[in-house]
């Protein structure tokens, strides 16, 4: 029920304008590797997929946006041996952020989005992950931090 709420709400955004005052785009994994690993074990898989995103802003300052993503796993490799495998794993995420000026070059930009994992087509963790970004506006002050010219030899 939540990975069908989250697409509805994600149908929503496209079909209210989040190309008129948005953005959207899809874009094509080429190398899917996930690494996991505990104290005795390691295993890389590998695969492929791809995804759509958009978001819709509400004001200059508030927006939606959500992402899904579809990943094919076809392999996997421990200690030196590796075999086919075959799942999916999605993940859909939608949320809301906003933009709050810290002055003229330093912003916060603090989200809340709800975020669902299936694997196989079984759901297999659900939630709500708070996140924050602070980005410094002002380019050129970071172009001023870079060497003009790098030392040879």
């Amino acid at each position: 029920m939540f990975k069908h709420s989250l697409l509805l709400c994600s149908a929503c955004l496209l079909s209210s304008g989040a190309l008129a005052s948005g953005h959207f785009g899809a874009y094509f994994v080429a190398e899917a590797d996930a690494d996991l690993s505990d104290s005795d074990t390691s295993l890389d898989l590998d695969g492929d997929g791809l995804g759509l995103f958009g978001s819709l802003n509400l004001t200059d300052k508030d927006s939606l946006y959500f992402d899904y993503s579809a990943v094919e796993y076809d392999r996997a490799e421990s200690d030196g041996l590796s075999a086919k495998v075959d799942f999916d794993l999605v993940q859909v995420r939608a949320g809301y952020k906003r933009l709050i000026p810290m002055g003229q070059k330093l912003s916060l930009t603090p989200a809340v989005e709800a975020v669902s994992f299936t694997v196989d087509g079984d759901t297999a963790d659900t939630g709500f992950v708070p996140s924050y970004r602070i980005k410094l506006s002002n380019i050129r002050l970071l172009e001023r931090l870079r060497p003009s010219r790098l030392p040879i030899g």
